[in-house]
């Protein structure tokens, strides 16, 4: 479980660039899988999938007197889905009304492009005109925390003292591990909650 608080440790390392973090958060794993009484060090795993990206064309919006944040809003629609109706009733059954595209439409990209956006002057342009619509590749999750991107390395103790096993750990991230600007690392997990336990029984 990579995300859960409770595995023995989790460290938590915090950064804008996930290819970055990506890098570290392996050295991290290197780094402290040379340490013999941990064991499962695991980096959180993030692969890459096909995704459509689109990339707004700000001057040729501007000449038809569309902003970046009207296109915006109807690319969301067409994949999140607005309300249309707080509520329908079909029998005894409610339910809200959305409009989006269909699944089979989400990744096709003549479909997207032909999304047909309303200007202000009552003409229809396709969206491929306004925008760059292109399949590339990304992240499967992003996962965000302290208003900074964040990946995650869990490790377990051969023995019942995790806190030893965690200094030394720190003691040798600190030692060999080079972060670069903005990018910090934090110890949590059940050797946190362990810690405070016994700071609050002092």
């Amino acid at each position: 479980m990579i995300s859960g608080q409770r595995e023995p440790i989790v460290i938590k390392l915090y950064g804008n660039d996930l290819n970055i973090l990506r890098e570290k958060a392996h050295e991290v794993s290197d780094l402290i899988s040379e340490i013999k009484t941990l064991v499962d060090v695991q980096v959180e795993p993030i692969s890459e999938i096909p995704q459509v990206h689109i990339k707004i064309k700000k001057n040729t919006a501007s000449r038809y007197g569309l902003k970046s944040g009207e296109l915006l809003k109807v690319i969301y629609v067409a994949f999140n889905g607005l309300a249309l109706s707080q509520k329908v009733l079909e029998g005894q059954k409610s339910f809200d009304l959305y409009l989006w595209l269909k699944n089979s439409n989400r990744n096709n990209l003549e479909v997207i492009k032909n999304i047909l956006i309303d200007t202000p002057d009552g003409v229809r342009i396709p969206l491929g005109q306004l925008a760059d619509v292109y399949e590339s590749t990304g992240p499967n999750i992003i996962n965000r925390e302290k208003a900074s991107r964040r990946i995650v390395i869990l490790a377990d103790a051969k023995k019942s003292d995790l806190s030893k096993s965690v200094e030394q750990a720190q003691k040798l991230l600190e030692e060999k591990l080079s972060l670069p600007e903005g990018y910090h690392i934090e110890f949590e997990g059940e050797y946190k909650i362990q810690k405070e336990t016994n700071q609050r029984l002092i």
